[in-house]
């Protein structure tokens, strides 16, 4: 079993990420370390799935990252299943609020009110334009939120085409994100 370090200062901030092992996912959120569990297999290929979907609408200069923190102040950090970010940033280890596009959380049982919640909150706090949330029970449908006045306001959950004009252009066949489907090239 891996020990945790104790805090500098008593308390966690983003900087402290560099001295985690990276044998689990964590998050920071109000100076107190998160340990996340690993998603499941039925979670990851949803979110390879998305993936590879929004990666072929990207506008030219914008890539999609998987599973990276993203600092959204000194105290707080998070760890989205997906992110937008500018492709010339894709060398970067974590990213700051302020340079991604696009958040992309599919909830999961150990996640939910996290997922649905405070999540988008936080993100919406820090201006990030867009988070989707990817509901996997009873079906699959996102719900995509929009920045409007400094809160985000949500549209209706979409069960069968995502369609999105924000921050570009998206259509998603909500099948195609079926776990088990594959994908045509």
């Amino acid at each position: 079993m891996t020990a945790i370090p104790a805090p500098v200062n008593g308390h966690w901030t983003a900087a402290d990420l560099d001295r985690l092992d990276d044998t689990y996912r964590y998050e920071i959120v109000d100076g107190n370390v998160l340990v996340n569990a690993s998603p499941s297999g039925r979670h990851q290929r949803i979110i390879l799935r998305l993936a590879q979907l929004l990666e072929a609408q990207l506008p030219e200069g914008l890539l999609v990252v998987p599973d990276v923190d993203v600092v959204l102040d000194p105290e707080n950090t998070r760890r989205p299943d997906l992110i937008v970010a500018a492709a010339e940033l894709a060398e970067q280890e974590r990213f700051a609020a302020e340079d991604v596009h696009l958040v992309v959380e599919v909830v999961s049982p150990g996640s939910m009110n996290a997922d649905r919640v405070a999540k988008p909150a936080q993100y919406a706090t820090c201006r990030i334009p867009a988070y989707w949330r990817v509901e996997t029970k009873p079906d699959i449908s996102i719900i995509e939120y929009r920045l409007a006045e400094g809160s985000y306001a949500q549209a209706a959950p979409a069960t069968v085409t995502f369609m999105t004009g924000e921050p570009w252009p998206v259509k998603i066949s909500i099948a195609d994100l079926h776990p088990l489907r594959r994908l045509r090239s």
